[in-house]
């Protein structure tokens, strides 16, 4: 027990005493070799679990192309904002092609097509309509030219036959010149008369026929260009 007694003494004040003696050597005050480690504070901590303060400066946030409204009870902050950047006012009208178009007039409907400049177009109702009083007008003129043609080649038809009948009429008045000169040349013959005056008698008769054949043709010819001058005038 006595044994036990001490060591607790012991324990209690050799610590203490080597301290002292440590602090009141005064070889100790001095480095003479490698500089001592410099002691770690007992107030020092390290972080483990805790987590560290949020850095004070305010980051930078990305522009969205659309950002949303803030909803009923939430306010947008913007004290921490250096400076704000202007939003770009939105182009008014309809993007066709990397280009921006003004509206269309009432009644007609914006067409963008693949490629090119954008059009304002008619509602296809109208479009069938006009499309329609488009080919009435064709049909319409169509038949004009048709009746037109139809009436010149009436025309010319009745020019023809007019000519036809009255160069079938000149033709037989030939035909019957020559008729009667061959009769009377016949008749003329059988008379019984001098050589001589029979000759003059047929000499007469064959003068008259062509004189007459001549006239005829002269009628032709000028019936011919009449034909030709109102075929013309058509």
């Amino acid at each position: 027990m006595k044994k036990l007694y001490l060591f607790f003494i012991a324990i209690l004040f050799v610590p203490s005493l080597a301290f002292a003696a440590t602090w009141w050597n005064p070889f100790t005050w001095f480095s003479w070799g490698a500089p001592p480690a410099a002691p770690i504070s007992s107030t020092a901590q390290i972080a483990t679990s805790s987590p560290q303060t949020a850095p004070t400066s305010t980051p930078l946030v990305k522009a969205q192309s659309h950002p949303k409204a803030p909803t009923k009870g939430q306010t947008v902050a913007t004290s921490g904002v250096s400076s704000a950047v202007a939003q770009p006012a939105a182009p008014i009208g309809t993007l066709c092609n990397g280009t921006y178009y003004s509206s269309c007039p009432a009644g007609q409907s914006f067409v963008c097509p693949s490629s090119g400049s954008a059009y304002c177009q008619l509602p296809q109702q109208s479009q069938a309509t006009q499309s329609s009083n488009t080919d009435q007008q064709l049909q319409a003129a169509a038949a004009q030219q048709a009746a037109a043609a139809q009436a010149k080649a009436n025309q010319i038809n009745a020019l023809t036959q007019q000519y036809n009948s009255q160069k079938l009429a000149l033709d037989q008045e030939i035909v019957n010149i020559k008729t009667k000169y061959y009769s009377d040349l016949a008749a003329a013959q059988k008379q019984a008369i001098p050589m001589g005056l029979l000759e003059a008698q047929e000499s007469q008769l064959l003068n008259n026929a062509n004189q007459q054949i001549a006239q005829i043709q002269l009628q032709e010819q000028q019936l011919y260009l009449n034909y030709q001058t109102q075929l013309n005038a058509l």
